[in-house]
């Protein structure tokens, strides 16, 4: 879906705002990089890259509101979260 709403957000020329997003992650994951890497090393780097992923896609779902209607449920979503935590 943020493959899409990228997708959806270049075609309104938008595009500095997705420079944006992503150059703003990137410095968010090597910031967390630095913090979690000494600590916990591989997994570090990890949890820092999942943390900046999720961070562009609410950031890009958030930007994007006003150009893309679209409706998230989110009741459903933390239902999906929850039953693939329980593994």
């Amino acid at each position: 879906m943020q493959d899409l709403i990228l997708f959806l957000r270049g075609m309104v020329k938008k595009t500095k705002k997705i420079f944006l997003i992503y150059l703003l992650c990137g410095i968010i994951n090597i910031a967390l990089n630095i913090v979690l890497i000494p600590e916990w090393g591989i997994l570090g780097a990890a949890i820092a890259t999942l943390i900046s992923f999720m961070a562009a896609g609410l950031l890009t779902i958030y930007l994007t509101r006003d150009y893309v209607r679209y409706q998230i449920d989110y009741i459903s979503s933390l239902k999906s979260i929850l039953a693939y935590n329980r593994g």
